[in-house]
């Protein structure tokens, strides 16, 4: 048989016993019994995620299977500002829907989105719900030249591994070609190193394809441009001391130095330290802009040294002897 039905209401979490009586004329009579809990769903559907998958498209994934007309009627969304979808596409999990407006987000504005009158298969509604999201366009926002050799790339969302650490997705121009091996760093940077070398002070440019962040969201394609220049003797040159700052004048009583990039490169700190005596300290990963200053200080001393300049807290507060 395929069902059964009780002839009488059996509670949430009760035990029953169900007994099958065969009749079987050929063996005479049998019967098959067992205990089982009644276990019925009374619970609403609740919302997991709602993520801009684009400039115009949300995706939204619920706990478990809804019914496809009440996922699909757009008078069930609203978004703050924006106002209802023009369309709904039920996911072939049956549960989620994504959701295209024709208004366009505003990157990283964040929004707002009511979601109501959405039942499951067993009629559990969910009554009303509000999430916030945002936008983050899917896009390489930094590279950091490592070496003639080695760069990383930051992206602006969540990568997915597999993906990230493929290395035909990544390809190089003036012969440098495809790296020859792609470790995620992080959830969002990818170091890549090549076969072959970059000339120095040469204009090259990445090409990056078919990566997926970690809703499966893909960035078909997307170049990026930057110059390598290996780095010399004096491109960076310490230009100020700062190791008695008691008593000030006109500056905060903080201990500091500043670096100067003497050159009308980029030159990316990566894999970079400050040694100051037996103190080495490693540099957060970043890009020094051409004809820029850096003041290295402490945790304390970062934010009110920021008035002269952009400031990096990483030293301790007598790191600097007089």
């Amino acid at each position: 048989f395929t069902s059964a039905h009780a002839s009488q209401t059996c509670l949430n979490g009760n035990t029953i016993q169900i007994i099958i009586r065969i009749n079987n004329p050929n063996s005479g009579d049998a019967a098959i019994f067992d205990n089982v809990t009644v276990n019925f769903d009374d619970i609403a559907p609740d919302v997991l995620s709602a993520i801009a998958i684009n400039e115009s498209n949300i995706k939204i994934q619920f706990s478990e299977e809804v019914i496809q007309a009440m996922a699909e009627n757009l008078s069930n969304y609203n978004i703050t500002g924006i106002g209802i979808p023009n369309s709904a596409t039920f996911g072939a999990d049956k549960s989620s829907v994504e959701l295209h407006f024709a208004s366009n987000f505003i990157e990283y504005q964040l929004y707002t989105l009511d979601i109501s009158n959405i039942s499951d298969k067993c009629g559990n509604t969910l009554s009303k719900i509000s999430v916030n999201f945002n936008y983050i366009s899917f896009k390489p926002e930094n590279i950091y030249v490592v070496s003639k050799n080695e760069i990383l790339i930051e992206f602006s969302r969540i990568l997915n591994k597999i993906s990230a650490e493929t290395t035909g997705n990544y390809n190089m121009n003036n012969g440098v070609g495809s790296p020859v091996s792609a470790i995620l760093e992080s959830d969002t940077i990818v170091r890549l190193e090549f076969g072959n070398n970059m000339a120095n002070n040469s204009a090259n440019t990445l090409t990056i394809n078919n990566l997926i962040d970690i809703n499966g969201i893909a960035l078909t394609s997307a170049d990026i441009a930057f110059v390598f220049h290996q780095v010399a003797p004096f491109d960076l040159v310490i230009n100020e001391i700062m190791a008695d700052p008691v008593p000030s004048v006109d500056l905060p009583e903080f201990e500091y130095l500043e670096v100067f990039n003497n050159t009308a490169f980029t030159i990316s700190l990566v894999d970079w330290k400050i040694k100051i005596g037996d103190v080495s300290k490693s540099i957060p990963i970043i890009n020094m802009n051409s004809n820029s200053y850096f003041i290295f200080t402490s945790v304390q001393g970062a934010i009110p040294l920021k008035d002269y300049g952009e400031t990096i807290g990483i030293l301790g507060s007598s790191d600097l002897t007089n």
